[in-house]
């Protein structure tokens, strides 16, 4: 059993994962290519671009949406109760 106020390692994995999530789109954004200040956002998700050489060129929603579902995993890991606990097992209750 952990005492109380300890971060569970299901815990630190979800916050790791809301972490990488939000940080990696953000440091992607350095690297892009195809911004254009006169659009609106949805725009210019669709019109950026990450240039790794020149013939591959990857989309920046791409990783985009990998990093909002990492991101939504770790929302999950964070709000399920801990595996130790068991509904029913209350010795208190009939």
């Amino acid at each position: 059993m952990n005492p109380i106020g300890s971060v569970t390692k299901q815990t630190k994995t979800g916050l790791l994962l809301v972490a990488i999530g939000v940080a990696v789109p953000l440091l992607l954004l350095l690297i892009t290519t195809g911004y254009k200040p006169d659009v609106n956002v949805f725009v210019n998700i669709f019109n950026l671009r990450i240039t790794i050489y020149e013939p591959f060129i990857v989309p920046y929603r791409f990783p985009l949406a990998f990093c909002i579902f990492l991101i939504f995993l770790g929302i999950r890991k964070l709000e399920r109760p801990p595996r130790d606990v068991v509904k029913g097992d209350d010795p208190t209750v009939p």
